[in-house]
């Protein structure tokens, strides 16, 4: 019996050795120096029938064009706040995007299920696609952002059978996934992030609009977080 206990535990020993060791994080991107960043959407369908009620289609036509400038905010600042947090080079947008026209790539095609999120639940890059755009660019990892459009969540009671009744109040929501892939197809960071917001109002006014891109700064600024903690020392 015993030297069948042995036999076993070496056969696991030379399995344990024999297994190649998965770079970490930390490992993966001490070998970036330069990045590309794909343009960020929003991996959701918004509503394409319009509504019955005037208020209603003016309330979404307004909401759609708030929509189109936040992700412009995003396109805007997340170069410039990565370089400002990181030491790496980033690839020239307009390089970028005329690599992907000829590679005939769209943001959503880099990623699985043509980037929509699915029930909370969001879609890996596609390795391929990740490998032939940053080939064409010769960088050295894709920065990509898929975004979850934000919420306004009224103040409500809440019951739980621990807690019993409360009261949370009005906030806003903004949820994303950012991405470091590498040329060989693999994800070195993969980072899921919600945001709430305190709705801002004065003097009777409310500014969901700012309050929309305070939260998405925050969601940048967290993934950096995140980036930073991984960079090698």
């Amino acid at each position: 019996m015993q030297k069948y206990i042995v036999l076993l535990l070496l056969c696991v020993c030379a399995e344990a050795k024999a297994a190649p060791k998965r770079p970490n994080a930390r490992e993966l991107l001490a070998n970036v120096h330069t990045v590309a960043i794909v343009s960020p959407f929003f991996g959701v369908n918004l509503p394409d029938k319009p509504q019955k009620n005037a208020k209603a289609r003016a309330e979404e036509a307004h909401e759609r064009v708030w929509l189109k400038a936040l992700l412009a905010h995003a396109q805007q600042r997340l170069p410039i706040r990565m370089l400002h947090r990181t030491p790496w080079k980033l690839a020239g947008q307009k390089e970028t995007l005329l690599a992907m026209q000829k590679l005939h790539l769209t943001p959503q095609e880099l990623f699985q299920n043509n980037g929509l999120i699915q029930h909370g639940k969001y879609p890996l890059p596609k390795p391929a696609a990740v490998q032939q755009l940053l080939a064409a660019l010769h960088a050295d990892a894709l920065i990509l952002a898929d975004l979850d459009a934000p919420q306004n969540i009224s103040g409500h009671y809440t019951f739980s059978l621990l807690g019993g009744t409360g009261y949370e109040p009005a906030h806003e929501v903004m949820k994303g996934e950012f991405l470091v892939a590498l040329p060989n197809g693999d994800t070195a960071l993969r980072f899921i992030n919600t945001v709430e917001h305190p709705p801002t109002s004065i003097g009777g006014r409310k500014f969901v609009q700012l309050d929309w891109e305070e939260a998405e700064n925050l969601l940048i600024e967290n993934f950096l977080d995140d980036v930073t903690r991984y960079l090698p020392e």
